[in-house]
């Protein structure tokens, strides 16, 4: 069954959807940037991610709550990649990361800064677990995007086609009855050319009379119809359906471009989607000349050859096999709570000798008691982890 991700409560989302506004002071506090902010700055090469950068510390300096756009999800990536280290030292399960991050969520800033020690805890699973919700978040806008393309683009085939059925039954009547005319009109032909009552001059003449005749000068006007039609006249429902997914491409790279150029779908490293991927964010979301089409059906392929624009028509495949490979399961997203890898799902082998022993003692009448000073000992545990870490990074600071 799938799983849903909660949404904030309307009061909630308004409060999310409205960056604080600074005065000068505050904005000399709030965006000076510590040194580990200010080392991973310059490694950010585009313009707009690093103005990004800087204003999503500001934002979480001020308020502990990260502000959202498509480009968020970079910051909320540069944030991550200095935290990960360190949970992954703490060796936190995926509920104790969910529990603080939504802690977060619910508490004010002044509730978090009182927490202690604890507050740095509480501030890294809040970074991992908004990291993985935006992840989704945007993989979800994705699929929709896709599909709500795909069935735009099925309806407007079908109008076309129908359309072109409509012309080329038109068409096809007025071929018909050209032809019937002009049997009859040879008939008559032939009846005088065989003629013994008609002289060679009389019947050369009513031969050269009847060229002359509007009737034969709209059966020469059929034969562009007629070969309209012998090229099967524009029948097929696969050549409208990619050439309005050309159409349609625009709209769909507006919403979907900055997903694709920043979210690091993975797969096997022989899928050819895989190797498209990896070359499109190389190039920040540019398809090049020759971009590889590796994971295009046939149809698709040819359909590419013959576009008006190659590169409108690539972008909109390219967004729709990954929707696909991503429902199947060939594509996942590495940190994220519903696309993660098949096998980061199973239970480790150490994670499930120790479920078994819980299980196995859960008869025992004093389980209860144990098990809240086991869930005690693994948050304490966690703290220890994490006090070295924070020393070094007060130290660093």
């Amino acid at each position: 069954m799938a799983r849903t991700i909660p949404l904030l409560d309307a009061a909630r989302r308004r409060t999310f959807d409205q960056p604080p506004k600074f005065n000068h002071p505050q904005r000399q506090l709030f965006f000076a940037l510590p040194d580990w902010a200010t080392e991973f700055l310059y490694t950010l090469l585009a313009p707009h991610s690093r103005g990004g950068f800087v204003l999503q510390v500001g934002y979480f300096k001020a308020t502990g709550r990260f502000f959202p756009a498509d480009r968020d999800y970079a910051v909320l990536h540069a944030l991550f990649t200095q935290v990960h280290p360190i949970v992954q030292a703490l060796d936190l399960s995926e509920e104790v990361v969910r529990f603080y991050a939504r802690y977060v969520e619910r508490a004010q800033v002044f509730q978090v800064q009182q927490q202690a020690e604890k507050k740095y805890l509480m501030v890294l699973c809040f970074v991992v677990y908004q990291y993985c919700q935006v992840g989704d978040l945007l993989t979800e806008t994705l699929l929709q995007a896709v599909q709500t393309h795909r069935n735009a683009a099925q309806r407007e085939t079908q109008e076309r086609v129908y359309r072109q059925q409509q012309d080329t039954a038109g068409q096809l009547r007025q071929v018909l009855d050209g032809v019937v005319t002009h049997g009859a009109a040879l008939a008559e032909l032939e009846e005088l050319a065989f003629s013994f009552a008609r002289t060679n001059a009389e019947k050369v003449a009513s031969l050269l009379a009847w060229l002359q005749t509007p009737t034969v000068t709209a059966f020469a006007r059929l034969r562009q119809n007629a070969q309209h039609l012998r090229k099967g006249g524009g029948g097929s429902t696969s050549g409208p359906y990619y050439q309005v997914v050309e159409e349609r491409s625009r709209a769909l790279q507006r919403r979907l471009g900055e997903i694709l150029r920043t979210v690091a779908y993975e797969g096997t490293a022989d899928n050819p989607l895989t190797q498209a991927l990896t070359q499109y964010r190389a190039r920040d979301g540019q398809a090049g000349s020759h971009p590889p089409t590796g994971f295009l059906k046939a149809a698709e392929r040819t359909a590419l050859d013959q576009a008006e624009s190659p590169v409108s028509l690539y972008k909109a495949l390219l967004a729709g096999h990954v929707a696909d490979q991503l429902k199947a399961g060939k594509l996942n997203l590495a940190h994220s709570l519903r696309y993660r890898p098949f096998d980061n799902l199973l239970i480790g082998r150490r994670h499930l000798g120790a479920a078994a022993g819980r299980v196995a003692g859960a008869d025992q009448p004093d389980a209860p008691a144990r098990a809240r000073a086991l869930a005690g000992g693994a948050t304490n545990q966690a703290h220890h982890r994490l006090c070295p870490h924070l020393r070094a990074a007060k130290r660093g600071h």
